[in-house]
């Protein structure tokens, strides 16, 4: 029989653009990719939101080793996904105004304090672009779901 699916919680990310809808679009993304998988669960948003209540714990991104710990306990999983917007729509400096997205993620296994795994990816709408300059992808959103499947797809090697 294969293995049990893994839950694997995902932390907010931390935005460091001046794009507010960065992190839920991406969230978002995240979310699905990663219930797509066989080999892992994610914890839901609202189950999430509803442990830390429970535990008394606020600043999910800035938790303690301890405190994720606990968490982990609540939610039924030592598997942890966090991560970091770097850059997230149209730059100054992009060809046409076309978006980028630069995401750095890292799983952790709170139990052992190991970092199991992590990514940096970075995209812009004009990799996508083709012959005759057609189909360079405009839309952030659409952008953001295939820099997460590319991180994710080298997480599973």
């Amino acid at each position: 029989l294969p293995p049990a699916p893994r839950r694997i919680a995902v932390l907010p990310l931390q935005n460091l653009t001046d794009v507010r809808d960065a992190p839920r679009v991406l969230d978002a993304a995240l979310q699905q990719r990663l219930a797509e998988r066989a080999d892992l669960v994610p914890v839901e948003p609202a189950e999430l939101r509803a442990a830390l209540v429970r535990g008394k714990l606020r600043a999910p991104a800035q938790l303690s080793p301890e405190q994720l710990r606990r968490l982990g306990g609540l939610l039924g999983t030592s598997l942890f996904l966090r991560g970091t917007i770097f850059a997230y729509g149209a730059s100054a400096d992009a060809v046409g105004g076309l978006p980028e997205v630069e995401l750095y993620l890292t799983l952790v296994d709170v139990e052992s304090g190991r970092t199991l795994w992590s990514g940096l990816h970075r995209r812009s709408g004009l990799d996508a672009e083709g012959l005759l300059r057609l189909g360079a992808i405009r839309d952030p959103a659409t952008l953001s779901s295939r820099v997460v499947a590319e991180l994710l797809e080298a997480f599973t090697r």
